[in-house]
């Protein structure tokens, strides 16, 4: 299983989403999608003597959800949404409950890099893109290891 196939199923497995699935790298902008998002390549952090190295992937979770100009809740429990995922995200990191690799990758930590979720509008259609950044932590052991 590669990186991007663990990291699905972690959080598929685990977490459960408002319509019960989770896109990867697509999703259409539709109330209730879901998505997890490559953001760049992973890059090395770290390089030890036996050649193992340490090595962070970023990625984001995207949230589509209804957007509101009056004063309803639809914003906020937006909000609170994203929040609670990424809370959910630290909870797992804390608990050691982490995406299995393979073996000669092991995950270190997960982190959620934004305090604030970003959100992006389309009036039109009146939703939100509400979106936070994450890393994910691993050791990549020299095959010389």
């Amino acid at each position: 299983m590669n990186k991007y196939e663990a990291l699905a199923t972690w959080v598929k497995d685990n977490y459960e989403s408002v319509n019960g699935w989770i896109f990867f790298n697509a999703s259409t902008m539709e109330d209730g999608n879901s998505s997890i998002q490559t953001m760049e390549s992973e890059r090395a952090e770290a390089t030890y003597n036996d050649g193992s190295t340490e090595v962070a992937f970023l990625f984001a979770i995207a949230l589509i959800r209804s957007y509101d100009t009056e004063m309803s809740t639809l914003n906020t429990d937006a909000m609170a949404e994203a929040d609670n995922f990424a809370d959910w995200i630290e909870a797992q990191n804390a608990l050691d409950n982490l995406p299995v690799l393979g073996d000669n990758e092991v995950v270190n930590s997960v982190e959620v890099l934004d305090s604030v979720p970003s959100i992006a509008v389309d009036a039109e259609q009146n939703l939100a893109k509400i979106q936070f950044n994450c890393r994910l932590n691993f050791l990549r052991r020299s095959k010389n290891a």
